[in-house]
């Protein structure tokens, strides 16, 4: 080969690409908000979804309004109760973003409870036609402790809580996390150039400006790169 030529590498090609599908993914994500909430004063929602306690953050202008519903009855009566009450909170504070919790596939026994409790939900964001992206449990935990393992739920909650943020239990705490993962989601789509940067060198200036400007943790940038590379294209699922 030439001299002076420096050959790109597999992972350095692998990392060229996964920029490219998050510049791609954050234009999307932009369009498909700004055309649901087109000049709409609207929230920005955290749902941690469980058939016993769903944690519900609403963000809007610095504030975080957390609220979770322990709902009482056999599993069924459960679900319409969710159903019911997530849809009277969108109904009431309309949402422009929705972040929820995929699923713990570990969690084998629950995994049907949960998925049961998601579709009453998802069924509200449907119909709404709710812009709608899903944060996977290790990168919520990530996400809010720098670490996806062996973290307690107790660690989750003590870190929202020293943030000086209300939250009564772990379910508000993880809603919380997701609202905030919207929050830089969001963010990123308003400070994206008008012209989407093509070239790997101005998708690099654009992500390392951003970091620097609002000094983002390694951990919270990590999250919020693959949120947007992983399901931003995804976003329109529901519209």
């Amino acid at each position: 080969g030439q001299m002076g030529v420096k050959k790109i590498t597999k992972k350095e090609l692998g990392e060229i690409e996964d920029r490219k599908l998050f510049i791609k993914n954050l234009q999307l994500v932009k369009e498909v908000v700004s055309k649901h909430t087109k000049d709409k004063d609207f929230y920005i929602y955290g749902v941690d979804i469980s058939l016993t306690n769903t944690g519900v953050t609403l963000f809007k202008n610095n504030i975080f309004k957390s609220n979770s519903n322990k709902f009482k009855g056999t599993r069924y009566q459960r679900l319409l109760k969710l159903e019911e009450s997530f849809r009277k909170q969108v109904d009431s504070h309309f949402p422009g973003l929705v972040i929820i919790e995929g699923y713990a596939y570990s969690a084998s026994g629950k995994i049907t409870v949960v998925a049961e409790a998601t579709y009453a939900v998802k069924r509200e964001l449907v119909i709404k036609s709710i812009p709608c992206l899903t944060v996977s449990p290790m990168s919520l935990k990530k996400f809010i402790t720098g670490k996806a393992h062996g973290v307690e739920k107790k660690e989750i909650f003590n870190k929202i809580k020293s943030l000086g943020i209300d939250v009564k239990n772990h379910d508000e705490a993880d809603s919380c996390g997701l609202a905030m993962i919207g929050f830089w989601v969001l963010k990123l789509a308003s400070v994206m150039p008008k012209n989407i940067p093509n070239d790997d060198l101005e998708i690099k200036k654009f992500i390392n400006d951003f970091i620097s400007k609002y000094k983002i943790l390694e951990n919270h940038w990590q999250v919020i790169f693959n949120v947007i590379k992983d399901d931003g294209d995804e976003i329109n699922r529901f519209l």
